[in-house]
Formats: structure tokens, sequence, C-alpha cells
């Protein structure tokens, strides 16, 4: 298990992972984030606790596997069926890859920024 790692070292360790979990014990408000958006864009097959700060990244069974907070039954039977699945983890991981592309990148967001602030002036 690792805490408190430098960001290089994270970002190695999801670069080289197969598949991303991200088993939340509760739904505790910001945790998880990071780990969604990097998985991304590595182009990772995630499988998430379906909680509101988390399933907002995906598209459930289209970018990423939700599970239902607290079923570790839910979690280990869609790991089961992803872990033998080259096909399923390769469109999860391009469909995820292009949903970052397409909603999470700090362009995106800074034009979206700039949106909001354009119709606030205008009103």
């Amino acid at each position: 298990m690792f805490k408190n790692i430098p960001n290089t070292d994270f970002e190695t360790l999801v670069a080289r992972s197969k598949i991303v979990l991200i088993p939340l014990k509760s739904d505790v408000g910001a945790s998880g984030q990071m780990l969604c958006l990097s998985a991304m864009q590595h182009k990772k097959p995630i499988i998430f606790t379906d909680i509101s700060t988390i399933n907002y990244y995906f598209e459930n069974c289209i970018s990423g596997i939700s599970y239902p907070l607290g079923d570790g039954e839910a979690l280990v039977n869609e790991l089961g069926k992803l872990i033998d699945d080259a096909d399923l983890q390769n469109t999860l991981g391009k469909n995820a890859y292009n949903n970052y592309i397409n909603h999470f990148t700090s362009a995106h967001r800074d034009a979206k920024l700039f949106e909001i602030f354009s119709l606030s002036l205008s009103h």
C-alpha cells in the first residue's frame, strides 16, 4: 500500500497498471477525482464506486464500470468480467481517454469558465 507518494510515483503506478479500481468505502466528498483523471489520461479501464463525486466522470459501461457503494461482491464480479476481456479493457480505456479529452482537460475547463464569465457580463 502506498500513502502520500510524490505525484511522479503516483503517475508511474497508474501508467503501469492494467486496470484501475476506485473502491471508496463511503461517500466522503472529494475523493478519487485525481485517480479518475489520471486513469482516463492513461487510457486505463476503470471500475468505480457509483457515487456522485465519481460517477460524474464516466458513462457507465462505456468509459468505466460502476458498482454500488459498499458492495464488495459486485466489485469482485465486475473485476472478474473485466480481467479476462482484453477487448473490453481496450474499449473502456479508449472511451475513458476520449471522455477526458472531450470534457476534462484544462483547455476544456478554461473554455467553460470563459463561456460562463462571458454570459455573466452580457446580463
